[in-house]
């Protein structure tokens, strides 16, 4: 089993990923380090309570979503939910 940090640490890599965000830009949203950011990714470090809540309001998703070992799916839906949000952004735009 793999330990809690590592898959919070990834799925936080993937929801970041998927906004196209580099981890100076995530972690100046939520007012931590990118070095602090680097190590929760890597899960060498534990965020607080608040980190997570920020994080979670940040991505617009539960904040359960960055504890679940089977975020691969959740991801992938969530990619489809964005390019459909840009999309619709485009056509309004034009």
């Amino acid at each position: 089993m793999e330990g809690i940090r590592k898959i919070f640490g990834r799925n936080v890599q993937k929801y970041r990923q998927l906004r196209n965000w580099s981890q100076a830009e995530l972690a100046k949203k939520i007012d931590i380090s990118t070095a602090f950011m680097m190590h929760i990714e890597h899960g060498t470090r534990g965020a607080s309570m608040e980190t997570i809540e920020l994080l979670a309001r940040c991505f617009e998703i539960p904040y359960k979503a960055l504890f679940e070992e089977t975020a691969e799916a959740k991801t992938n839906y969530a990619q489809v939910l964005f390019a459909l949000e840009d999309a619709l952004k485009e056509r309004l735009n034009a």
